[in-house]
């Protein structure tokens, strides 16, 4: 049996004095990740005496361009954009099953269905509301949820210990490599590796089916599907697969300029992305290396920052030098590449974990797969 979405839950408006909100408990659509990919720490707080207001176990969902899909399910109590829509479960309904409903992405296809506007699309709140949803007992939404929330806190898991071995790794190569004694030899940033630009597609060279494309959306939050793929020609220089070194040096510096571990299998890169090989085979070396420098690109690409965007050039990388003694940085790969090797292995695994989840959550939610067999 379904029903409206609006039986399980409401519409959350009430208030909260901005003053009292920090960074990491305000919500707007810039700092809701794509792709069901979380939150991170806003950049500013806005300058309204009040704004919308949250507690723990609601669920945040921004509500411009719903094909992002932008979800959060809160942790703590905090305060929102009004671009944020803020949604409670009702007396018998388990919050935790309320956000696996809502982060189907059959809910993300409602939404941009019944939305508003074409440039940037909104989602229609009344039609929201009349989402079907099943109508499932309490015991069983709570096991839907425990299923699920297994594979989420695995994932959890794994990305705290990856920021502990991206610690350990980035403070043996602060030891190794910086306020040492600098060799007779200073080697740039752009003439240590190659730095592969991707490519300027067309619109009408793009459809559903194909290589995905990887745009700095994708790089910020892990591309499992993709709003635009390509399955033409181009240059295989392009194609980029697991453990590629990518580097947006383009867009908002804060949220944009940063380096990946490509963890997604083949894609095709997009424009303002770069792939970056090493010259020298030191792949764990060239990420480290990148990765130290970051604050100093968003420094430089904040100081060119013009309506918003900044950006980090081959001229910028070439001023950027350091001491360079290749046997000393070949000893270096040699130490840290068990600890990033099991860094890129968690994150393998993270996909894997992500994909299994987003199988089983349509097919637990609409009842297809009976859970009445499990345990609490």
């Amino acid at each position: 049996m379904k029903s409206n979405l609006s039986a399980i839950c409401f519409y959350v408006r009430e208030k909260i004095m901005v003053e009292s909100l920090t960074k990491k408990n305000y919500v707007s659509t810039e700092n809701l990740l794509p792709n069901k990919g979380g939150l991170i720490e806003a950049n500013s707080l806005p300058t309204a005496m009040l704004t919308q207001s949250y507690k723990a176990g609601d669920i945040l969902i921004s509500n411009i361009r719903p094909y992002f899909k932008k979800i959060y399910f809160a942790q703590e109590n905090g305060g929102c954009s009004n671009d944020v829509l803020v949604i409670r479960a009702k007396e018998h309904t388990n919050p935790k099953f309320l956000y696996y409903v809502l982060s189907d992405n059959a809910f993300f296809n409602y939404s941009m269905d019944t939305s508003k506007g074409t440039k940037m699309p909104r989602g229609d709140k009344i039609a929201i509301m009349q989402y079907q949803v099943p109508i499932l007992s309490l015991n069983t939404q709570i096991k839907i949820s425990s299923v699920l929330s297994d594979l989420d806190e695995k994932i959890a898991l794994n990305n705290k210990i990856n920021n502990n071995l991206l610690d350990q790794a980035l403070t043996l190569f602060k030891e190794h490599f910086v306020s040492t004694n600098a060799t007779s030899e200073m080697l740039s940033l752009y003439e240590f590796a190659e730095y592969i630009n991707g490519a300027a597609f067309k619109p009408k060279e793009l459809s559903d089916m194909g290589l995905p494309v990887i745009k700095i959306a994708e790089l910020k939050s892990g591309i499992t599907d993709s709003t635009r793929y390509f399955s033409g020609n181009k240059d295989e220089k392009y194609i980029v697969s697991d453990k590629d070194i990518l580097f947006s040096w383009s867009g908002n510096p804060e949220t944009s300029i940063d380096i990946f571990i490509w963890t997604f299998g083949k894609g095709i890169l997009n424009q303002h992305t770069f792939n970056v090989k090493s010259k020298f085979n030191c792949h764990w070396f060239t990420y480290l290396l990148l990765k130290y420098h970051k604050p100093t690109f968003i420094h430089i690409a904040s100081n060119k920052q013009t309506t918003g965007l900044g950006h980090v050039t081959a001229t910028d990388l070439k001023r950027l030098k350091f001491p360079f003694n290749l046997s000393k940085i070949q000893n270096f790969e040699t130490l840290v590449s068990p600890i990033m090797e099991l860094y890129f292995n968690n994150l393998i695994e993270n996909r894997n974990l992500a994909n299994t989840r987003n199988t089983l959550l349509p097919q637990l939610v609409s009842g297809q797969l009976d859970v009445s067999a499990i345990e609490l």
